[in-house]
């Protein structure tokens, strides 16, 4: 899947599909993982400090 809502999401030639994050509840997210460490709630507030690191 390469486009989302007629939106060209990755390069034309790659040939892939993840729908993992499309089908789960918010209810069921504790955290979301990225290169700076773990956000939890308030995401708000960790999404701004780890956005300054």
């Amino acid at each position: 899947m390469i486009h989302i809502n007629g939106k060209i999401i990755c390069a034309l030639d790659v040939d892939i599909i993840n729908p993992g994050f499309d089908v789960i509840p918010n209810e069921l997210i504790t955290g979301i993982i990225t290169e700076v460490g773990i956000l939890r709630p308030d995401y708000k507030k960790s999404i701004a400090e780890a956005l300054k690191k």
